[in-house]
């Protein structure tokens, strides 16, 4: 309750500062209809229609100076350092941007792979000893 009441004030705040709040809700989830938010529930129109391209282009026409046409060129060509990997440059750059940088960029892949020398079993002993010295240490229970 007091989450909801956070919310209708924040809500109530954004209304007061603008004259237009565009705000969206998912309409249905696998085979049920789904209704807007309680907060929408008095506001003038509760179920807006979509908004469509041309509410996309007056919204961004009015904020700040028109867009500057840039003619189309031709696209630059990649040099003899082009990036190889397909699609698993892009999941790993979305996974990771550093790991995927490091990886293609850099040539990161190169290396063999890092492995512990011990298996899932040992590796938790060592931890559960290590913890067990930092609690002693720290006489904290």
């Amino acid at each position: 309750m007091r989450e909801f009441q956070f919310n209708e004030r924040l809500l109530a705040r954004w209304r007061e500062s603008t004259t237009e709040i565009v705000v969206s809700f998912t309409r249905r989830e696998d085979d049920r209809d789904l209704d807007p938010s309680p907060l929408l529930a008095n506001w003038p129109d509760p179920k807006p229609g979509p908004m469509g391209r041309s509410g996309f282009r007056r919204q961004a026409s009015s904020q700040g100076p028109p867009l500057a046409a840039v003619p189309f060129t031709e696209p630059v060509a990649l040099g003899s350092d082009e990036i190889r990997g397909g699609i698993r440059f892009l999941k790993d750059q979305a996974a990771c941007p550093f790991q995927g940088f490091a990886a293609h960029r850099l040539r990161g892949d190169i290396l063999p792979p890092w492995r512990l020398p011990f298996d899932a079993h040992a590796r938790g002993l060592l931890l559960h000893a290590m913890l067990e010295r930092v609690w002693n240490a720290l006489r904290v229970y």
